[in-house]
């Protein structure tokens, strides 16, 4: 069956395998995640932010903490994949 999908969509179903996954998944659950204010007030979402970190106030981006090591491979594979730089 094919589905109509946007321009340069692409799913790959086997990006991760079942370990990754569940170390993703462990990763993601011990990070802290902080709270976004949006016009000052909290909106319904918590963010973790690496590379870069966006001011949902400001609208500016600044320097942020270095991506996590266990990102690092997710991150080259996925820049691979969408045909962009990883960096």
């Amino acid at each position: 069956m094919t589905e109509d999908v946007p321009e340069g969509f692409a799913l790959e179903t086997e990006f991760l395998d079942t370990c990754e996954k569940m170390a993703l998944i462990e990763f993601a659950g011990a990070r802290p995640f902080g709270e976004v204010r949006i016009h000052g007030v909290a909106a319904k979402r918590r963010v973790a932010q690496f590379g870069w970190r966006y001011s949902f106030e400001s609208y500016r981006l600044t320097p942020g903490p270095p991506v996590p090591f266990p990102l690092l491979d997710v991150r080259e594979r996925a820049s691979t994949l969408a045909k962009v730089d990883a960096n």
